[in-house]
């Protein structure tokens, strides 16, 4: 009961009811054994979220890596794919796009596995947002246009969420007026939207964006601080994690006349992102304000610091598109740039040719593991490492595990 209270009370706005009923629900979860989760784990789900959805990511994580443990002991294959999703969502949040992708690329598979309409709608539309992030729109845009048109939902969040994402992909491809309209739509105009407030703030970020990508609309201006003052209204002190996409949303809007105010709401958006656990969005607000500063009275060397850091960021979660336009501004300010930290982000891997996974997989064959080992300790399917194994012969020309371990110490 107590995992249970925290997400009515946020869905009906009783902000402070949610948070003191996730208090006491983690509390409990703490104290109580994996044998009696096994028993619970669909109400243990329910916090999972819901702890997801307040923007405690640290916490969710580490309930849905717990109780995604449990559902694999135990084989509770449903309740499995709907954890894999929210844990899919929380690392995306995070910025930890790498593990977002593996982890929604199970929830998928584990979601058709069962048929369930739901649960791949619960899945695509991570799959959507996170491949949009890491700059593959294509792929955000097919999983996206599946989740909206499986056609099951109607009326619920989880159904108005993938509408969302799918916009979200068609904005960050670069359609913006398309983008922003299916944006609207998934909100409701705004008018009683079924969205939770969170992800209302990131669309009144996302249209403000758009908005100011399409200055050579007359209407742009005022329709970009509609969009600051809504999520001025929407802002919620009790839900800190979400502060920063109201000062992103008023930096867009400012950009269009005001480059100078711009650059100081995004640099007060990226300090607040970044103690919120949104590691790409700071990195977002990072380059917003680089770009701002460009147009103020000598801005250069801060928004070069500015861009830098963006691209180190953006480096570090995988959001390669994201770093590449910053890496074209940083040119155009005559800095060089190289490959930046992905060259070294595998460690020894990028000596073997490995992805950082192939190397934590190739890593723990050589200690002996098991593929099902390997699953429960990197929390994948059997399936996935099996696929990483053979990618890890390839690259490294070996046909067994043995081998793996052997190419590994040369």
């Amino acid at each position: 009961m107590a995992a249970l209270r925290p997400m009515p009370a946020l869905a009906a706005r009783r902000v402070d009811d949610a948070l003191r009923y996730a208090d006491v629900a983690g509390k409990l979860l703490a104290d109580a054994p994996d044998e009696h989760l096994s028993e619970w784990l669909d109400a243990v789900a329910w916090l999972c979220w819901a702890e997801s959805y307040i923007g405690r990511y640290g916490d969710a994580l580490r309930h849905f890596d717990r109780a995604a443990a449990v559902a694999r002991s135990t084989g509770q294959s449903y309740i499995l794919t709907n954890l894999l999703a929210g844990r899919a969502k929380t690392l995306a949040a995070m910025g930890r796009l790498a593990e977002a992708a593996e982890t929604a690329e199970e929830s998928v598979e584990g979601a058709r596995l069962l048929d369930s309409g739901q649960q791949i709608v619960f899945a695509l539309t991570q799959v959507c947002l996170i491949d949009s992030w890491r700059g593959d729109d294509e792929a955000a845009l097919r999983a996206g246009e599946e989740a909206v048109h499986r056609g099951v939902g109607k009326g619920e969040t989880w159904e108005a969420t993938a509408r969302f994402a799918r916009g979200q992909a068609l904005v960050n491809a670069g359609r913006y007026a398309e983008g922003a309209e299916a944006v609207l739509d998934a909100c409701n105009r705004f008018q009683r939207p079924r969205l939770d407030v969170g992800t209302l703030l990131q669309a009144c970020e996302t249209l403000a964006y758009a908005d100011a990508a399409r200055a050579a609309d007359p209407e742009a201006t005022a329709r970009a601080a509609q969009w600051a003052a809504l999520a001025v209204r929407l802002d919620d002190p009790r839900l800190p994690a979400y502060h920063g996409f109201a000062a992103l949303t008023r930096a867009h809007a400012l950009a269009l006349h005001d480059p100078d105010a711009a650059a100081a709401a995004a640099e007060e958006a990226a300090r607040l992102l970044n103690a919120g656990e949104q590691r790409l969005d700071a990195g977002r607000a990072l380059l917003t304000a680089g770009l701002a500063r460009l147009g103020t009275p000598g801005g250069r060397r801060r928004a070069r610091e500015h861009l830098r850091a963006a691209a180190e960021i953006f480096d570090s979660c995988g959001a390669r598109a994201l770093k590449a336009r910053t890496e074209r501004e940083l040119r155009r300010l005559g800095v060089r740039v190289g490959g930046g930290a992905s060259a070294t982000a595998g460690g020894e891997g990028a000596r073997f040719g490995l992805s950082p996974r192939e190397m934590e997989v190739a890593l723990l064959v050589a200690e002996g593991l098991t593929n099902q080992q390997i699953a429960e300790r990197l929390f994948l399917s059997v399936r996935t490492v099996e696929t990483h194994l053979s990618r890890i012969f390839a690259k490294l020309g070996v046909s067994s595990r043995v081998g793996v371990a052997t190419a590994l110490k040369r």
